[in-house]
């Protein structure tokens, strides 16, 4: 700053290093550290002898002449100290400017700018964020898709790259050109050559010296939170810095149904926000429904890609989660399922998340993934030359085909088969085969029991319908299900249906299974996944308000049975008289419904006020 402080843009980073982790993590360890020693200042400081022992009046060599040497332990004094007794020790005792761009002494001397050092290659943080076991940071990196290099001669796209639109291709793979549109500024590409292309490194998503952004993530410009179609998403917290890149580039209505198709045509790949939102597909009329992940993980692609590992003693450390962003290690087939775990329950794979229903009509209800691929494949089927498994695409000639093209790439190139938002993965396919004049008769999208005391209710939704006679519901209490009721279905629709039934279980604590088991109107059927639910008995003896109140001629109530109890319920005038006795026998423990008309055999009653009463003795 001595040489420095009169330049605006400067002394603009100069302040918000100077309260950056680079600038003050040498004060906060040697103030409160339990573990602080010489091996760690080799990173915290500048010019501190790392790997090759150097006289470079670093640090080090500093602390030598001036006779300062560290005693542990940390203590809150120790900073004030060394400020007051060593000062000509406080500029260095910083991760300064010099350890990223260079020795000053190199570009004061002549005022060279060349020999300032402004390099985005990952290895300039690596020479301290590579310092396992504790920083391990770049290990996970280098086992990340971020690390390879993939140059294509279609990124120089010369000066009209110089705006930031999705369509530059250098915006997002590229560390300068990410780096530029975040600061809103261009970058021209003429003649850009594979030796001028640099990965997505650590600098391309953390500022080095640091802003107010959790991790000093870069900053998002204005407007540029919106998908390819415009549509403008809040959602994603920490993982916007993600979802900048990882949609696609198209608007999908006006795009699918422009343009000559070859190999290039299509949304591009990593369409992973528009899934994660359920959004930007091309509809046939219907809109699509969506899942609520988008709502669950607060900040999308971070809350579950960067879960961390153990620090040690595992295979898996630094293959997935953390910057690694990563969720399978194919070298042990682990998957990272730890974020998952909060909503959906121990799951040690991703093949464990069930299918709610056979939707590729295999016969099996398979994983989500699975049945994903299947329908995936049935797509690639229907569409030209049909019958096939595989997808020609100067083949294509009508517009629900290129519509139905484009999905399915929407769907294969998010990647994750399904898991980032189910609903709307199988809705986009299901719909897109039903419009090129496959065949698929119903998809049930969801499935639920929820028990209320010994009240089940069940429902249902499906999002296609083609000859749906309806649904036998089916009860499993032991070894067996049973049908219990039958719900009609719509027939034939692509709109959303929404069904329900309650099933009342008086006498029964335990756990009951459910399933669905969907029929068509020439009599083939397919079954749902089952659900289970835990009745759990009353806690204690009750009674309810009758209803209706007033009633006539007849009126219900219930009531509950912790035990099993010898029962009577009767019915009293308002002046004391036993008017009927409804109940005297020995019950087990449960709920049980009632009702209480005038018509029945009793004498004749006249309108007024009557009372109802229970009395329970639970059973030896």
């Amino acid at each position: 700053m001595s040489c420095h402080g009169a330049m605006p843009a400067f002394a603009a980073i100069f302040d918000r290093w100077k309260v950056s982790g680079h600038a003050t993590i040498f004060k906060e360890q040697i103030n409160t550290s339990t573990h602080y020693s010489t091996s760690c200042m080799k990173c915290h400081t500048t010019g501190y002898d790392h790997n090759v022992v150097a006289a470079n009046n670093g640090f080090d060599d500093k602390a030598a002449a001036l006779g300062w040497v560290w005693q542990a332990p940390s203590n809150p004094g120790k900073w004030d100290t060394l400020k007051t007794q060593y000062p000509g020790l406080v500029n260095h005792a910083t991760i300064g400017c010099e350890n990223c761009h260079g020795a000053g002494s190199e570009h004061t001397l002549g005022g060279s700018t060349a020999k300032i050092d402004i390099e985005l290659e990952a290895g300039v943080c690596a020479q301290c964020h590579d310092e396992p076991w504790r920083h391990n940071k770049y290990s996970e990196y280098e086992h990340s898709a971020h690390a390879e290099a993939i140059w294509s001669s279609s990124f120089s796209q010369g000066a009209s790259s110089q705006n930031n639109s999705l369509g530059n291709c250098i915006r997002c793979h590229d560390a300068v050109g990410y780096v530029n549109f975040t600061k809103g500024l261009t970058t021209n590409t003429t003649g850009m050559l594979a030796a001028d292309h640099v990965a997505i490194t650590c600098q391309a998503c953390h500022d080095p010296h640091g802003n107010t952004n959790t991790a000093s993530l870069r900053f998002t410009p204005a407007g540029s939170d919106t998908l390819g179609n415009g549509v403008q998403y809040t959602l994603g917290g920490v993982g916007q810095t993600c979802m900048n890149c990882h949609k696609s580039r198209r608007n999908a209505v006006t795009y699918a149904p422009s343009g000559t198709l070859s190999s290039h045509w299509g949304p591009h790949h990593s369409v992973q926000t528009d899934n994660l939102l359920g959004d930007n597909a091309v509809d046939f009329g219907t809109p699509f429904i969506s899942g609520s992940h988008k709502y669950a993980v607060q900040d999308a692609c971070v809350t579950c890609h960067m879960v961390a590992t153990a620090d040690t003693g595992t295979p898996n450390r630094d293959k997935v989660g953390g910057h690694t962003f990563k969720l399978h290690n194919e070298e042990t087939g682990y998957d990272h399922t730890t974020a998952c775990t909060s909503c959906h329950g121990p799951k040690s794979s991703f093949e464990a998340f069930e299918a709610v229903f056979d939707y590729d009509g295999d016969g099996t209800i398979e994983s989500v993934r699975q049945e994903v691929a299947g329908l995936e494949r049935l797509l690639r089927i229907w569409l030209p030359p049909v019958s096939i498994d595989s997808i020609d695409y100067t083949m294509i000639t009508s517009l629900n085909q290129r519509k139905a093209y484009y999905n399915y790439q929407v769907i294969a190139y998010d990647g994750s088969g399904g898991m980032h938002n189910t609903k709307f993965a199988i809705d986009v396919l299901t719909k897109s085969i039903l419009a090129i004049g496959g065949y698929i008769p119903v998809q049930m999208t969801s499935f639920t029991a929820e028990a209320s005391g010994n009240v089940v209710v069940l429902n249902w939704q499906t999002s296609t319908e083609k000859n749906n006679r309806g649904f036998d519901v089916e009860r499993k209490i032991g070894n067996s299900f049973v049908k219990i009721a039958f719900v009609s279905g719509a027939g034939t629709t692509t709109e959303v249906k929404n069904y329900a039934y309650t099933d009342k279980l008086n006498q029964y604590t335990g756990t009951v299974t459910y399933r669905l088991k969907q029929i068509d109107l020439d009599g083939t059927y397919k079954y749902s996944k089952e659900v289970e639910v835990e009745l759990e008995g009353p806690a204690s003896y009750q009674i309810s308000q009758n209803y209706p109140n007033p009633f006539n001629p007849a009126t219900k109530f219930s009531y509950s049975l912790p035990v099993d109890s010898k029962v009577k319920v009767q019915i009293y005038s308002i002046s004391g008289e036993l008017v009927k006795e409804l109940v005297n026998t020995d019950q087990t423990a449960g709920v049980y419904e009632i009702e209480f008309s005038t018509t029945s055999s009793v004498k004749n009653l006249s309108s007024g006020v009557y009372f109802y009463s229970i009395q329970a003795v639970a059973a030896d």
